[in-house]
C-alpha cells in the first residue's frame, strides 16, 4: 500500500514538472506577433501623442479617389463617396526587418495607431464628423504609415439653379487637421494619385474636373494657421432630358397660344385654347416647384419664363373675350372715325394684309343685296367692327409672336 502510494506521489511530482517546463517553452510566436509585442507593448506605444517630436510637424499626405456623387436640390448637398489616402512617419513604428524574417510591412488596425484628426470641415450632418471607414493600416519598417479607408463627405453646396435645368454647379470639399496647426501637423495634397476607372458614373451630372487648392487660413478661435485641402467639384447636369420634359411643352404652349389669335373673331374656341394653355403653364409651374428648392433669391429663368407665359395667357384669354364681344355686339354702332381711317390706310392694310378685308366686304355686299335699305348700315357697320376685331387679333399674333422669339432666344444665349 505504502509503495503504490508512493509511485502515485512520484506520478504527480513529475506531471507538475513537466507543466513547468512546458510553461518556460510556450508555443513558438510568428514574426508578426513579436514585432507587434515590441512595437505596442515594450516600447509602451501611445496613440494619443502625436509620433513627432513637439517641435517637428508631422508631414500628412492627403489624397482623395472620388468613386460616386450625389447631388440634392432640395437639401443643397453633396455626398462624396471616395478613398482617402493618409500618409504619415511614426518614428515609433521602425524595426530591423533582418530580426524578424525579413518583414517589412506590418497590418496594424487602425484603432490602435495614431490617426491624424483630418475631418471635412464644411460637413452637413452635424457632429457626425468620423467619415471613415474602420480599416487596416499598413506599418512598413522605415515608419511610414499608410491608410486607406473608405469614406463618405456630405457637403453643404451653395446651389445656383438661375440656368436651371442647363446649370452648371461647383461644390467644395474642405479637409483638415480639427485641432493641430501648421506647427503640428503639416497636410499636403498627395499628388497625381486619381484612379477615373472605379468611378461610378452620376445619372443626372456629370462630372467636369476637380480643382485641387492648398490653403492656410486663421481662425478666430486660435491664433496659428490652420491648413485645409479644397477641392472643387466643376458639375454640369445633364439635360437631355430636361429638353423633351421641358423644352418640348414650351413650344407647345408657343403654339396654341398663337393658334388662338388665327381663328375667327367670333370662334368661341379662343377661349377654349387659352384655357388649356393656362392649365399646362399651371401644370408645369407645379412640377417645378416639386423639383426645385423654394430658393429666395436667383429663381430659375425657366421658372420666369412660365410666370410670364401665364400672365401673358391671361391677358390673350381677355383679349378673346373683348374681340368676340366686339365681333357679335356692336354692330348697331359705328366705328370711330379715327380707327376707321387707319384700318382705311396703309396700316389696315399691313396688318389685315388686304384679303381679308376684301373678302368680308364682298360677302357683306351680297347680304346687303338681299336685305332692305333699313338694315343697311347695321351690317355696315358690323363689317367695320368684325375689321377691327381682326385687327386686334393681328396685332397680337405680331406681338406675342415677337416677344416668344425675344425670349427663346435670350435664354438660349444666356444658358449655352
Amino acid at each position: 500500500m505504502d509503495r503504490t502510494f508512493s509511485w502515485v506521489l512520484q506520478l504527480l511530482f513529475a506531471c507538475a514538472a513537466l507543466a513547468l517546463v512546458l510553461a518556460d517553452d510556450p508555443i513558438p510566436k510568428t514574426p508578426a506577433e513579436k514585432l507587434k509585442k515590441l512595437l505596442f507593448v515594450e516600447n509602451e506605444y501611445d496613440k494619443t501623442i502625436r509620433p513627432s517630436e513637439e517641435t517637428n510637424p508631422t508631414t500628412v499626405l492627403f489624397g482623395l479617389t472620388i468613386t460616386h456623387f450625389s447631388v440634392c436640390d432640395a437639401t443643397s448637398r453633396l455626398t462624396v463617396n471616395g478613398w482617402s489616402r493618409f500618409n504619415w512617419e511614426d518614428q515609433k513604428m521602425r524595426w530591423n526587418p533582418d530580426n524578424y524574417s525579413n518583414l517589412k510591412a506590418l497590418h496594424v488596425p487602425y484603432n490602435e495607431l495614431w490617426i491624424p484628426d483630418v475631418v471635412l470641415y464644411n460637413s452637413a450632418i452635424g457632429n457626425k464628423i468620423n467619415q471613415h471607414g474602420t480599416t487596416y493600416s499598413i506599418v512598413y519598417n522605415n515608419g511610414s504609415v499608410l491608410w486607406v479607408p473608405p469614406s463618405i463627405y456630405e457637403t453643404v453646396c451653395k446651389m445656383d439653379l438661375r440656368f436651371w435645368p442647363f446649370d452648371r454647379q461647383s461644390c467644395k470639399i474642405v479637409i483638415g487637421s480639427w485641432t493641430h496647426h501648421i506647427g503640428q501637423i503639416k497636410l499636403q495634397p498627395w499628388e497625381n494619385w486619381r484612379e477615373p476607372a472605379i468611378m461610378i458614373p452620376n445619372d443626372e451630372w456629370d462630372l467636369v474636373n476637380v480643382d485641387e487648392q492648398l490653403n492656410e487660413k486663421k481662425y478666430d478661435c486660435c491664433e496659428e494657421l490652420y491648413a485645409d485641402i479644397t477641392y472643387t467639384l466643376n458639375l454640369q447636369r445633364r439635360s437631355e432630358v430636361y429638353k423633351t420634359l421641358i423644352m418640348t411643352p414650351v413650344f407647345v404652349i408657343i403654339i396654341i397660344s398663337l393658334s388662338a389669335f388665327l381663328l375667327p373673331t367670333h370662334a368661341g374656341e379662343k377661349i377654349v385654347l387659352n384655357s388649356i394653355t393656362a392649365v399646362i403653364i399651371t401644370y408645369l409651374l407645379y412640377d417645378a416647384g416639386q423639383r426645385l428648392p423654394a430658393i429666395a433669391s436667383n429663381p430659375p429663368l425657366i421658372v420666369l419664363y412660365f410666370g410670364s407665359c401665364l400672365l401673358m395667357t391671361a391677358i390673350a384669354f381677355f383679349e378673346s373675350t373683348l374681340v368676340i364681344k366686339i365681333s357679335r355686339n356692336y354692330g348697331t354702332h359705328p366705328l370711330p372715325p379715327f380707327i376707321k381711317q387707319a384700318l382705311s390706310g396703309w396700316f389696315g392694310s399691313l396688318i389685315l394684309n388686304g384679303q381679308n378685308s376684301q373678302v368680308q366686304k364682298k360677302a357683306n355686299d351680297e347680304e346687303l343685296s338681299s336685305k332692305g335699305q333699313a338694315e343697311t348700315s347695321t351690317l355696315e357697320f358690323n363689317r367695320e367692327w368684325i375689321m377691327f376685331a381682326s385687327a386686334i387679333d393681328r396685332i397680337f399674333f405680331i406681338v406675342y409672336f415677337l416677344i416668344y422669339l425675344i425670349k427663346i432666344i435670350s435664354f438660349y444665349v444666356t444658358v449655352l
